[in-house]
């Protein structure tokens, strides 16, 4: 067969036929790309072995393997053979030798790396060295269910977290197998490993309420009764109502001070809503000048604002990895317990609403879609609902003469 020039642009457009076949690429000797009549796809190299006879290695499915990681690959088999190393023997002693942490960063960085932005792959790695420390140096094919429901177990405290980083750990291992690390028919440890489950939570909080928590939380910072930066981001996301992630990455040069906004470029909507802004109230003008104090005191110099500050190395001056943790001690200071920190933002929809048309607020929490905010969110609270119920249902009762005064 023809060699082929093999691109994303082909990968993506490439339909199975009758059989299996196998595409060689025009650029690199010895890799292509097999598809099967189901439209399939794997990445295969072709060598001598060091007795002379052809033989064929797959590489990996995809798209769990990207292009680029396999180019690597074949780079690297290329050079052993080189030595006069059969490429089949790099992978066996890479399966019996490689250890979780090796796998984890495999995954990152073959695949992470060239997909997410750096600073998404830099938590993702920070979530590893911070709750999977113990286990790292764990050969990849020893590490089994239980240890996996033992680290469950180490992270009950902070379950949003260990759910996240089963699910990064899954995504490696399944990385893994399809890059031929492993098996293809290997268990993986988080196999019915359960997840915590998200449980219910209120989401408005009174003015009473909110009243408690501002006084509270600058009464922590002034005091670091915990990370000054993390308790300060939570009031940003009260008075603006931004989402978690978007707080947690906002960067000095999002803030446009000459127009009194703020602009997100990168945002969950931002493939559907472009750019979008949020005022510099006098409320988030005095929450930002508070950070920039801290940023002073601490002599930080880095683009965002929310920013770690007990590490050192390469995890300090980064954006805060959750600011749940702090949120968890805060609301039980304040009498909270049943509300998640995203309570904060459905508060500042609430209020909105009681204020201004459904419409108008979905416009200003930066919704795709007004459903999205009628859908997601309590925009009337009970005793506003009974209070409506009460009123019609009084009027139509009237009208029609229904009454038991009557």
């Amino acid at each position: 067969m023809a060699k082929t020039k093999i691109n994303k642009k082909w990968l993506a457009s490439v339909q199975g036929e009758s059989k299996d076949v196998i595409y060689w690429d025009a650029d690199l000797p010895a890799f292509g790309v097999k598809v099967t009549p189901k439209g399939n796809k794997s990445f295969v190299y072709a060598y001598r072995g060091t007795n002379g006879q052809s033989k064929r290695m797959k590489l990996g499915d995809h798209p769990g393997m990207d292009l680029e990681a396999a180019r690597t690959k074949v780079y690297e088999f290329k050079s052993a053979r080189v030595e006069g190393i059969d490429p089949a023997a790099v992978r066996n002693q890479r399966k019996d030798s490689m250890t979780l942490r090796e796998l984890y960063m495999a995954w990152v960085t073959e695949k992470l790396e060239g997909q997410s932005k750096p600073l998404i792959v830099k938590q993702i790695t920070y979530q590893f060295d911070h709750y999977v420390s113990d286990y790292a140096e764990y050969k990849a094919v020893d590490f089994k269910r239980s240890d996996m429901l033992q680290l469950r177990r180490d992270m009950a405290d902070t379950p949003g977290a260990f759910n996240a980083m089963k699910g990064y750990i899954a995504t490696a291992y399944n990385y893994a197998i399809d890059s031929g690390y492993l098996p293809e028919d290997y268990v993986k440890p988080t196999r019915r490993v359960k997840e915590y489950p998200a449980g219910s939570h209120k989401r408005d909080i009174t003015p009473e309420q909110l009243r408690t928590l501002g006084e509270v939380t600058l009464d922590w910072v002034q005091r670091r009764q915990e990370n000054p930066m993390f308790l300060l981001g939570i009031l940003f996301i009260a008075v603006t109502g931004a989402r978690h992630g978007e707080a947690r990455t906002l960067r000095w040069d999002q803030i446009d001070e000459e127009a009194g906004l703020i602009r997100w470029t990168d945002h969950k909507t931002a493939k559907k809503t472009g750019t979008k802004t949020t005022a510099l109230t006098d409320p988030v003008r005095f929450i930002i000048q508070q950070v920039r104090n801290v940023h002073q005191q601490e002599n930080l110099d880095t683009d965002y604002l929310f920013v770690q500050l007990k590490y050192t190395g390469m995890y300090r001056d980064v954006p805060a990895a959750t600011f749940s943790n702090v949120w968890k001690k805060l609301r039980v200071a304040v009498g909270l317990e049943d509300y998640k920190l995203h309570s904060l933002r459905s508060t500042w929809i609430n209020v909105g609403s009681e204020l201004l048309d459904l419409d108008t607020v979905s416009k200003a929490i930066n919704h795709a879609k007004t459903e999205t905010t009628r859908k997601h969110y309590q925009v009337f609270r009970d005793e506003r609902r009974t209070d409506a119920q009460t009123k019609i249902g009084n009027r139509v009762g009237q009208a029609m003469g229904l009454s038991l005064a009557g």
